[in-house]
């Protein structure tokens, strides 16, 4: 049974490696969530089956063969299980989780966190009422003077409307802009940014130290990561995906870690 397990264990080795190309990345984006993450899942829970029922005849190369295939399926693998963790998630109605970024805020004056000005509102440059009231002293001049201002208000309204990539026509207001769009306009706001090999190296130490028996190892992960991540966490989002991508990287780095306990 040993045997068997050593083979399950390459197999979903490779599997996880081969998870990391781009095309088969993407082909999995496109997957049911629960396939993507239970695949595995099961093929981890087999070989800790098989392990356990053998595990009395395992000899010292075996136990260290277990050990690095262990390793190398926390590393690999958890890294398609944890995506397709949070596609799961952000489908339930967990919003941002997949994609959280920080969006450029208003300031009360209308300017964005730049300080740049974002022109004037349409009741700011709306002309007087046919029926208003003149002021005592107002001169044709003056007059002529406020209706050119008034019109050159309606004409950078009108430009700032048309340039808009999606607009209310009832409000004039600007939408939520895209990932791309506000990206172009205000640099790349994502936050959360590595994940993808902290989430790798996380698991190895996760692994290594429950392998090890040194659990205090575990502690310091968690606390390195959670300090460092700390500033970022109040962006829309982001708190969510570093709680759920945690919780299931360090689910899967324990489940690994555990099939080889198994075998020593």
């Amino acid at each position: 049974m040993t045997g068997l397990s050593l083979v399950v264990l390459t197999v979903l080795f490779a599997a996880s490696l081969a998870s990391w190309h781009p095309d088969i990345s993407a082909r999995l984006e496109r997957e049911p969530w629960w396939l993507v993450a239970g695949a595995p899942a099961a093929a981890l829970g087999l070989a800790a089956a098989l392990m356990a029922s053998g595990s009395g005849d395992a000899g010292g190369w075996v136990r260290g063969t277990v050990f690095v295939l262990t390793v190398g399926v926390s590393v690999a693998g958890g890294r398609a299980v944890t995506l397709a963790v949070l596609r799961g998630a952000e489908g339930s109605g967990v919003p941002n989780v997949l994609d959280p970024a920080e969006h450029p805020q208003r300031g009360e004056d209308g300017s964005g966190t730049d300080g740049a000005a974002t022109g004037p509102s349409p009741a700011a440059v709306a002309p007087p009422s046919e029926g208003a009231d003149t002021p005592a002293g107002d001169t044709p001049a003056a007059q002529g003077l406020a209706e050119k201002l008034a019109e050159n208000g309606r004409t950078r309204v009108a430009t700032s409307e048309a340039s808009s990539p999606v607009r209310d026509d009832a409000t004039l207001a600007v939408r939520p802009s895209t990932r791309d769009q506000t990206q172009a306009a205000h640099g790349d706001t994502t936050v959360l940014k590595g994940g993808t090999w902290i989430g790798a190296l996380e698991r190895a130490a996760v692994t290594a130290s429950l392998l090890t028996g040194l659990t205090e190892g575990i502690v310091v992960v968690l606390a390195v990561k959670g300090l460092g991540r700390y500033p970022e966490l109040r962006a829309p989002g982001a708190a969510e995906r570093f709680i759920i991508g945690t919780f299931t990287s360090l689910l899967w780095a324990a489940s690994a870690a555990g099939v080889g306990l198994l075998a020593g």
